[in-house]
């Protein structure tokens, strides 16, 4: 057999530093190679690896209690027994990944270039129905599908319309992804026509019941002019009685007026007596304020007393001649001719608007009202029953329109299915062990389907073991990771499986050709791991001990290991009692054996 050959080496996680499950929550230093087996019995800490690779390279991890893709800060911090989760990885190409969880706040992810852990989606379109998984796996396998290849694949009929959907959900995709998307467009618009068209025929059945005859424009002009007429003769009667009331309210005010009596008339005084006796009171005023003795008018002596007796006199006379206001006396002419009008004006008033009763008109008015209200809304259901009808109409021409695009497309990706399945199923192929062979069902007794295995005689055996699916599915992840950049990671770990030494030994030899990071962590020992292999060995697990191929130290190592330089298994456990690189510099072979074989923690050294 040839033996196989790897190509040009992409970025691999070559030092990882973590306490993720460690049990004093001290990190745990672990190197790693491209092609990486961690080996040991449950519980000795392998899963602890691949989640601390995980949480590094994409900040999540899955299988943490039956979860996947975990980012809660709370169950992550459940997992190290310290005050915070440290996670380092260091690439080979220098690049550095860290996760770093506290009990509060959030957890903070500093990568570098994006790295790409394939089996999550790889197992969540398998988890997924058949047609997902065909989607799927088209959008794995026709990397090499341009636009034109889809474009003469798509009906006449349907190829404008896939363009303008394929323009705007398809922008920025792949060929076969902006397909895919367009498929999951047209679905999804074929649901919602039919689901409106559903909606709008239950409409139409709760519109249709108890619905009157439609009226006809006519009738609906006879009920507005109806309503016209009723409230203008509500205004009229309206108008009509208090037009009356206000009248009446007038006549009164003039009759009341006139019914007044005239104030007496104010006696006749002559001004010019009026006009003395003030005059000489205030003369004869001023001079007693002033305290003369003479007469103000003749200047004889007649003494202070004498004056005082003339302004009380004058004064007296003054008040006496004042004439008293009684006030207007009624203009009776006016007022009658002012009554003669009003009585005149009531009497113009309509007597057969006067007759009507403005309640029982307003009443009236109402039921014209709330008819041809009620005749507007006949109207308008009548109209929604048309819009309904027209809707369901339009929504199942849209929705068969969609469900024949919808088939057509599909059709499309089955023969893109068949035309690449050969070519991915042969690159799937390179990564599986020689006798194996791998198959795929794409279509049984005429529907389309998707299933894949491995072939037996002629026979497709999807009911693998669970090592053999874990092998074929890490075949897949590989195959799927060839169009990724050279320069980001790319990383398969296959889940624990009970592997046999056998099997394990043409598995690993099988991966080897493929240029991403492998780390495979189990219980079972190979007879003989392939050359290219980095083994962690946490612990002794039943089985016979495997021939390593064990890597000199490289010079680095051999400079900071002075005095001893472990194997790179010895050296994983010693760090995982606690021990630094600077302590186990001081150790030799004998001690570091004597502290792993009795579990001796580097407290407990000291």
């Amino acid at each position: 057999m040839a033996k196989k050959t790897t190509t040009a080496q992409r970025p691999f996680v070559e030092r990882l530093t973590s306490n993720l499950k460690t049990a004093d929550g001290r990190p745990r230093n672990v190197t790693l190679g491209p092609k990486t087996l961690i080996v040991g019995p449950n519980g000795s800490g392998k899963s602890s690896i691949q989640q601390s690779l995980q949480l590094a390279l994409l900040g999540s991890a899955d299988d943490l209690v039956g979860r996947d893709e975990v980012r809660d800060n709370g169950l992550l911090m459940s997992m190290v027994s310290a005050e915070r989760l440290a996670i380092h990885a260091k690439l080979s190409s220098g690049e550095d990944y860290t996760f770093i969880a506290k009990d509060s706040g959030k957890p903070t992810h500093d990568a570098g270039i994006e790295a790409k852990l394939p089996l999550h989606e790889i197992r969540e379109a398998l988890a997924a129905s058949p047609a997902t998984a065909r989607k799927a796996f088209l959008g794995w396998a026709a990397k090499s599908v341009t636009a034109a290849d889809v474009a003469e694949a798509v009906p006449a009929v349907y190829k404008a319309k896939y363009a303008d959907i394929s323009a705007s959900v398809g922008r920025g995709k792949s060929p076969v992804d902006a397909l895919l998307a367009t498929l999951e467009y047209v679905g999804k618009r074929q649901r919602d026509a039919a689901k409106e068209a559903s909606g709008a025929e239950a409409l139409l059945t709760g519109m249709a019941h108890d619905l009157d005859t439609a009226p006809t424009q006519e009738d609906l002009a006879e009920a507005q002019d109806a309503q016209a007429d009723a409230q203008r003769r509500v205004l009229a009667v309206k108008g009509a009685h208090a037009h009356q009331s206000r009248v009446l309210g007038q006549i009164q005010g003039i009759r009341g007026q006139l019914a007044k009596v005239d104030p007496p008339e104010a006696p006749k005084v002559e001004e010019t007596d009026r006009r003395f006796y003030e005059s000489m009171a205030t003369a004869s005023g001023i001079a007693v304020d002033k305290g003369l003795a003479s007469c103000p008018l003749c200047s004889s002596a007649v003494g202070h007393a004498h004056l005082k007796a003339c302004a009380t006199f004058y004064e007296t006379e003054a008040k006496a001649m004042t004439v008293p206001d009684f006030g207007p006396r009624v203009n009776r002419p006016f007022l009658q001719s002012q009554l003669e009008l009003l009585t005149n004006e009531l009497a113009g008033i309509d007597a057969d608007l006067l007759a009507l009763d403005p309640v029982a008109i307003e009443a009236e008015s109402r039921a014209a009202q709330e008819a041809y209200l009620n005749l507007r809304n006949t109207v308008d259901r009548w109209s929604n029953l048309t819009k309904a009808r027209d809707t369901i109409a339009e929504m199942t021409m849209e929705s068969e329109t969609y469900k024949g695009m919808k088939k057509e497309l599909e059709g499309v990706v089955a023969d893109l299915l068949k035309r690449v399945a050969d070519g991915f199923t042969a690159k799937v192929q390179s990564y599986l062990p020689t006798g194996w062979k791998f198959g795929m069902l794409l279509e049984d007794n005429g529907k389309e389907t998707f299933r894949l295995g491995l072939v037996q005689g002629k026979k497709l055996r999807s009911a693998l073991s669970g090592a053999e699916w874990a092998t074929v599915t890490c075949a897949l992840a590989m195959a799927v990771s060839s169009d990724v950049p050279a320069d980001r990671p790319v990383l398969v770990m296959p889940e624990d499986r009970g592997w046999d030494a056998a099997t394990l030994g043409k598995v690993l030899n099988s991966w080897f050709g493929f240029d991403g990071q492998v780390v495979i962590g189990t219980p079972t020992k190979p007879k003989k791991v392939p050359a290219g292999w980095t083994v962690i060995d946490l612990g002794q697990a039943e089985g016979e001990e495997p021939v390593v191929e064990e890597p000199a130290p490289s010079i680095v190592e051999a400079a900071t290991f002075k005095v001893y330089v472990p194997s790179a298994a010895m050296s994983a456990m010693l760090k995982a009692l606690g021990y630094t690189d600077a302590v186990i510099a001081t150790l030799n072979a004998e001690k570091a054996a004597h502290i792993v074989a009795n579990g001796i923690s580097m407290g407990g050294a000291q």
